[in-house]
């Protein structure tokens, strides 16, 4: 976890949500006041992370530590149904969470969306599974309809895994079920209004439901058409990515374990959610490699294979020391970070976050500060919160959309920039040697000018495109 004491680096991304849920617990209106592109439930979770310490390495961490435990509970219980061993259900919740917990493949993880809709994914397969060894009951599809409305506000293509979760209802009307398959499409519309009565709720207390909606679905699509690239090219380049690899390696052995098991009605589920969530991951547009972790819980046959066949008394000794390597990835390179054997981009940034931090904190008000990001740049969030200050613009970092298409976030911040009314500036460029902020002629052209005629350079970074200047008095 990348806010655990030992490590407290977050993800650019993870920023972001941290940052609208400190905006809600401090009076902001997301969508509104604040602008971001995730639902409104991703942002509740990390306002109960600031109600509970607003130092990251205390509130986050304890949430996420709580969705974490979460998933190696339910991780258990689906073991229950095909493993009697206690070692042996443990050793399949450790590889479970090496997948999940593996830096190198998850960009480091961090408050991520797929982190937090693993804990609705597993239960529905709990459910799931239910179904297949004759414990269904209607109350079951009730809390799949809760459990897909959750995932939707906290990201609308989520809701696709669930497509698997239809073929339950297509099953019981082929054996004639038709009463019992008429009260689970009823359960499971009624789940799906209780799901979202929260996030209607607050959108209309706060006249934020029609910008929510906007934002998490109208905006969502935008984006992920943004590179133009038909949608069979992007489910191809989801399938080949190298982030793939081991992923598609064990989910083409959970298909064969799942096949050859010839339960044609897990083998249906199976598919049909595998290949929907394949196409949710080509919708987001982008190769990230935190969106590779929903294929993690399609590896479950095989990891409940490998653990059934590993030899107990020296399987958990092995899976602690895998989980050790996987997990810690982050733990290491920031160790190595510290101890100047490597220096990574991510030193250099803390480095200068750091700086930037102290100077403000000793000379400058919140309302003084603006952080000024590049084009397609989220990371403005990370420096606001490190200087303890609440953004005073909707749009506290650029949208990765061409200008053309929406350049509402460009002219909010390139206008504030150019307002003259902040006493700090911290300047992202979108180019290592500083000639565009941008890529928008009207605003790049004079900003060096505006900035020297305005402004002090105070602090400058030697390695990413990173300044801080101050108000000339």
């Amino acid at each position: 976890m990348a806010v655990s004491p030992l490590i407290n680096r977050l993800n650019n991304d993870g920023q972001v949500y941290y940052l609208m849920g400190l905006g809600i617990k401090k009076g902001s209106i997301p969508y509104l006041d604040l602008f971001d592109n995730k639902g409104i439930y991703l942002y509740f979770i990390n306002t109960i992370a600031s109600l509970i310490s607003e130092k990251l390495s205390v509130g986050l961490f304890l949430v996420e530590a709580a969705f974490i435990m979460a998933d190696i509970y339910v991780v258990l219980q689906i073991a229950r149904y095909y493993m009697d061993s206690i070692y042996s259900r443990l050793v399949c919740a450790m590889l479970f969470m090496c997948l999940a917990l593996n830096y190198f493949t998850f960009d480091g993880g961090g408050n991520l969306v797929e982190e937090y809709a693993l804990f609705p994914q597993l239960i529905s397969i709990f459910l799931i599974i239910c179904f297949i060894k004759g414990n269904y009951n209607n109350r079951h599809m009730f809390f799949q309809g809760i459990l897909c409305s959750f995932s939707f506000f906290i990201k609308p293509s989520l809701i696709m895994f669930w497509g698997g979760v239809l073929v339950i209802v297509i099953l019981l009307l082929k054996k004639r079920f038709y009463k019992q398959s008429c009260i689970s499409i009823g359960s499971g519309i009624i789940g799906l209004m209780v799901g979202a009565l929260p996030a209607y709720i607050y959108g209309r207390f706060t006249g934020c439901w029609d910008a929510m909606i906007e934002a998490i679905v109208m905006f969502n699509y935008r984006y992920s058409s943004a590179e133009g690239e038909s949608l069979i090219k992007k489910i191809f380049s989801v399938i080949l990515n190298w982030r793939m690899g081991g992923l598609f390696i064990l989910t083409i052995a959970s298909f064969i374990i799942v096949y050859k098991s010839k339960n044609i009605e897990m083998l249906l589920i199976y598919v049909t959610s595998l290949v929907l969530e394949v196409i949710s991951i080509s919708l987001s547009g982008y190769s990230f490699g935190h969106y590779y972790e929903g294929m993690i819980v399609f590896t479950l046959p095989s990891l409940v294979w490998i653990s059934k066949k590993i030899y107990i008394k020296k399987s958990i000794v092995i899976a602690i020391a895998v989980a050790g390597i996987l997990c810690n990835g982050k733990l290491l390179i920031k160790i190595l970070d510290d101890y100047g054997i490597i220096r990574t981009i991510s030193y250099d940034d803390m480095n200068f976050m750091a700086k930037c931090a102290n100077l403000k904190q000793q000379n400058y008000n919140d309302s003084s500060v603006l952080v000024v990001t590049g084009t397609g740049n989220c990371q403005g969030a990370k420096y606001y919160t490190a200087m303890n200050v609440m953004p005073d613009n909707k749009y506290f970092y650029t949208l990765k959309i061409p200008y053309e298409e929406l350049p509402d976030s460009v002219d909010a911040i390139a206008n504030a920039t150019y307002s003259g009314k902040y006493d700090v500036l911290v300047m992202y460029y979108i180019y290592k040697d500083k000639s565009k902020m941008w890529g928008v002629d009207k605003y790049d052209s004079g900003l060096r000018e505006f900035l020297n005629e305005n402004y002090e350079l105070c602090i400058e970074n030697e390695v990413l495109p990173l300044e801080m200047w101050v108000k000339k008095k």
